[in-house]
């Protein structure tokens, strides 16, 4: 690859940056490894992952080879050059690469002849995996390659990040979901507004409505108008981040009365604070 020429070296750089803002979407590290492959003109480039419990194995997130995008799979990290760069630093061999790593069958079949790596670690200093291109030629600028590098895997990052704390929300709503559904208390979730926006199997049985006859309301079904003024201002202590706990009678779906006690307090659901 010649990239010599400081316009060309600014010229890379500038894609770069450009090239990193603009993907976006379920298909981001495709196009990461598309667009990472064209400016530093390689036949080869791919995000990979260590794969859990023991490291051993990587797995592709996307490989961009030849001008087309191969689909996701596994190879054991052991005697590649790839294991010289997870959890440590950026490596470039510049050219004899199947003399360096014979182990390595799958770049010695592809006649790789340079190679460079850039590691990729999370915010809390783990090691994730590594971003990688590779060419049948020599490198000859590993210092621009370091850095074009660079700027990918932090956006690379950037994503497996925002996509860790997703999978770690859902997961979370989930064990929500069992125990607010398990519960043999009668729950409800309001906005702080009052508009209901959920409800437990307990309480439904309680009261003797649907689920559907209670979201989206706010009063009338289990807050009588009456009530509405005293429950508004309960609404508010809650909203203030003061629990609330007091003693009422409410009426069921039948008319008849069920003496309650209501625990209130603030919660967080689907990102916004709920009572």
């Amino acid at each position: 690859m010649n990239l010599h020429e400081p316009n060309r070296t600014q010229e890379a750089l500038r894609n770069a940056a450009l090239a990193v803002s603009t993907a976006a979407g379920e298909g981001v590290f495709r196009e990461l490894v598309r667009a990472l492959a064209a400016i530093l003109d390689v036949e080869i480039a791919f995000i990979a992952l260590s794969k859990p419990p023991d490291r051993c194995m990587l797995g592709m997130l996307a490989y961009y080879a030849d001008g087309r995008m191969i689909d996701d799979f596994e190879y054991p990290i052991a005697g590649t050059p790839c294991e010289t760069v997870v959890g440590r630093q950026f490596r470039c061999y510049p050219s004899g690469l199947k003399e360096r790593f014979p182990l390595d069958a799958d770049f010695v079949e592809l006649g790789v002849e340079g190679y460079a790596g850039y590691p990729l670690t999370d915010a809390r200093g783990e090691a994730v995996g590594l971003m990688v291109v590779a060419t049948r030629r020599p490198i000859t600028e590993p210092e621009l390659i370091e850095s074009v590098l660079k700027i990918f895997a932090a956006r690379a990052m950037v994503e497996l990040e925002r996509r860790r704390a997703e999978q770690g929300l859902r997961a979370s709503e989930e064990q929500y979901r069992a125990i607010f559904n398990a519960s043999f208390d009668s729950m409800i979730i309001r906005t702080l507004d009052g508009e209901i926006v959920d409800a437990n199997p307990a309480l439904l049985s309680m009261y003797g409505y649907s689920r559907e006859e209670l979201i989206g309301r706010t009063f009338g079904p289990i807050i009588p108008e009456k009530l509405a003024g005293p429950y508004r201002a309960y609404l508010a202590e809650v909203a203030a981040g003061k629990p609330v706990r007091t003693e009422t009678r409410l009426p069921r779906k039948d008319g008849t009365p069920v003496n309650i006690e209501v625990l209130g307090s603030l919660v967080t659901y689907n990102g916004k604070p709920h009572v």
